[in-house]
């Protein structure tokens, strides 16, 4: 666990690992062993500190439709998965706002039962107010 720890590669943009060689008959990349030890590591270490950055590397290491591969689709599945398992984002429960331009477009609650429920809240890009954003950090009120 030790030298897994230590060969992290530990950034702004959160953890990955890097592969030392190319091995085309495994298809790896960076990206698939990533994901293979956050599954790794969401069964034998959940509280590895490691873990949310690596999750986040992950998410950030997407395209716009997706990652390269469907090798690498896969195991990322696996590995994000666990995490949410792990987390407990399976089983909701909070209250929700959702706001574009300042005006609230929904609010409700999430339930456990509803972990799988969408809602569609079309906003028109031409209506989106450019020049009165404000940037607010991920996850802030």
């Amino acid at each position: 666990m030790a030298d897994l720890n230590n060969t992290a590669i530990v950034s702004a943009a959160g953890a990955h690992w890097q592969d030392t060689e190319g091995d085309w008959r495994n298809l790896n990349s960076d990206v698939r062993g990533t994901a293979v030890i956050i599954h790794a590591l969401t069964q034998t270490d959940p509280t590895n500190p490691l873990l949310p950055l690596a999750v986040r590397w992950l998410m950030g290491s997407r395209t716009a439709v997706g990652w390269s591969t469907t090798y690498e689709t896969a195991w990322n599945l696996l590995a994000l998965s666990d995490w949410m398992a792990l987390t407990g984002e399976l089983q909701p429960d909070f209250a929700f706002t959702v706001q574009a331009n300042g005006a609230t477009l929904a609010e409700g609650a999430l339930a456990p039962t509803m972990a799988a429920d969408t809602v569609n809240l079309p906003l028109p890009a031409a209506d989106l107010r450019l020049d009165e954003m404000k940037r607010k950090p991920f996850g802030s009120i």
